[in-house]
This record gives C-alpha cells, structure tokens and sequence, in this order.
C-alpha cells in the first residue's frame, strides 16, 4: 500500500490541490513524486520526467494505481505490451502491476497518479466468479473469428448487456461495467455464464429465455435486451400496487 504521512488520520474530508504547481514544496510520495493529497484510502502525486527521459512504476503488491498523461506524450511498457500515450489519456495499473512510463517528445513529461487500496482488500469485494445466471445465445453469432477461454460482457445501460468474443474500444469506453466470463456450450448455442458482479448489478437471480432478446452484431458481439424482464416486473409491480 503506498506510504502515508504521519497525520493521515487528521486530513480534510476534502483537499484542494494544483495539478500545475502542486508539486512546490510538497513531500515526496510513495512513487517518489511530489504528493499533492492523501487519505487512508488514495494517495495523489505529481510524477515528472524530463524530455526523452523516464519514470519507473515499481509493483504494489496492495493498491492499484491510475496514471494520467497531464502533459508531453510517452510510451507506456507494461507486461501486457507497449502503448502511446498522449495528454488526457491514462492506465490502470491493478495491484501487483509495473510499468515504465518514457517520454517520447521534446517537453517534459507530467503524470498524474492516484494510488488507492486494492479491490480485493475492500469490504464488499466480490471477485470475479461466475453467478450460474446464464444467457443462451447462438453460437453462430458470436464465433465467426472463434472464441478464446473467455467471452466477455459489458454493462451498456440498464438494460442492456453486449456479450463479445474481445475487449473491444468502442464497448469498452462505451460501458458502465466490463468483465470476462466463463461459458459453456449447448448444441447450436453458447450459454454465457454471467458474472455474479454482473448478475448483482442487473438485480438478476436467474433468467429465461423470454427475459431477453438478443440483437446480433458482426458476428461476434451480441447486444442481449433484457426489456421483456424489465416489462414484466414492472407489470408485477403495479398488480401488486393495484391489490
């Protein structure tokens, strides 16, 4: 978990800070940049790098840390690969993870990082395990590229979910909620085993097939529509209401 400051437990409840000049004066954090707010659960820093230069994210092994490009642009190298970053753009580095951070132009490099406590620590973390809550899609909607270990499932709006065979940009910026699955298959058809973060969010404990309806998309991506539930209980709702 990243370093706190010995009177951590007497902070604002909220703290101003300049992204700019936040780093004058300032102690140094646990990443080695300029902390600019804490509290027992984040701590807030300005990490800077000269052109051409670098800085280095060391694991973590108890938070997660979010690292935004304020100014310049770099290349961020991560176990998972290598990606540009410009300004306004970030990473989510989950506990545990690395990462080298190298400025790739003539200005100097400003990253805003947020270190906070671990998913897996918090009160209420459910981990990522299947719900026995299965949607039946048609195998030939999804699998026309193949499938891989895991499908994964989007949370689009309140009633809609997109189940695809990638972690698609579009659905991924697009989504309240992503996360891989399991799946099983049926005949012609694949049974998505949502995840029981997932299943919790829509409020759902089990589901037939005339819950939902299923929107093909390219093959492999579906938009499953889960109106025809959402009519019923709210039809529910108001017989009960009315008796």
């Amino acid at each position: 978990m990243a370093q706190r400051a010995p009177d951590v437990g007497s902070v604002d409840d909220v703290q101003i800070f300049d992204a700019v000049k936040g780093s004058q004066g300032r102690p140094r954090g646990a990443l080695g940049g300029a902390q600019v707010a804490i509290s027992p659960n984040c701590e807030i820093e300005l990490l800077r790098a000269p052109a051409r230069g670098e800085r280095r994210l060391l694991p973590d092994p108890m938070a997660d840390c979010i690292i935004l490009v304020l100014h310049g642009e770099c290349v961020a190298n991560a176990p998972s690969g290598t990606h540009l970053l410009q300004s306004n753009q970030g990473v989510l580095v989950t506990a545990g993870g690395s990462g080298t951070f190298t400025s790739t132009s003539d200005e100097e490099l400003v990253l805003l990082s947020m270190s906070t406590g671990s998913a897996a620590e918090r009160p209420g973390y459910i981990p990522n395990r299947p719900s026995g809550v299965f949607i039946r899609v048609p195998a030939a909607e999804l699998e026309a590229r193949g499938i891989g270990r895991h499908l994964y499932v989007f949370a689009m709006d309140h009633r809609t979910i997109g189940v695809g065979v990638n972690f698609t940009e579009e659905w991924n910026r697009g989504s309240l909620l992503r996360m891989n699955c399991e799946y099983e298959r049926s005949g012609v058809d694949i049974l998505v085993n949502l995840p029981e973060r997932m299943a919790r969010w829509y409020q759902v404990r089990g589901l037939t097939d005339a819950d939902y309806r299923i929107s093909p998309d390219n093959q492999t991506r579906v938009r499953v529509d889960l109106g025809p539930l959402v009519a019923r209980e709210a039809s529910g709702a108001t017989e009960r209401a009315a008796g």
